[in-house]
């Protein structure tokens, strides 16, 4: 949709990369039925009904840097964030410095913290799956 304001663009790559941990894997299933229902005179799936506009052209940048930095992420038992050590380090090498360096950093722990949220739901329903 249209831009509100002059935002910082957390709520829109936080809705995208949401939405793709979500759905992404079957995304282009879901969009050959929409045309199957389409055809049939059936609404779409729930699923693209909720599916955000994509990434403005100016965040595009800091989508893949977190997708960049995902590699990074501590291996463990759970997911883990990004260190922020990793997102400064990219920052830098990148020449992001200042005020564009925190909105960067901040940006990429609200995209973590999406990540982590959504791991935790996976594992919580696995750990369901497995007990049954």
């Amino acid at each position: 949709g249209a831009r509100q304001g002059g935002g910082s663009g957390q709520g829109k790559l936080t809705a995208v990369l949401a939405w793709k941990l979500r759905h992404g894997a079957k995304e282009r299933h879901l969009e050959r039925l929409a045309e199957w229902r389409k055809r049939k005179g059936i609404p779409k799936p729930q699923a693209l009904e909720e599916k955000p506009d994509e990434v403005w052209p100016e965040l595009i940048p800091i989508w893949n840097a977190w997708h960049e930095l995902s590699v990074s992420r501590p291996v463990g038992m759970a997911a883990s964030g990004v260190p922020w050590a990793e997102q400064s380090r990219f920052c830098e090498d990148n020449g992001i410095h200042g005020q564009e360096r925190l909105r960067w950093i901040r940006l990429l722990r609200a995209m973590d913290l999406v990540y982590l949220s959504q791991s935790a739901e996976k594992a919580k329903g696995a750990k369901r799956g497995s007990e049954s």
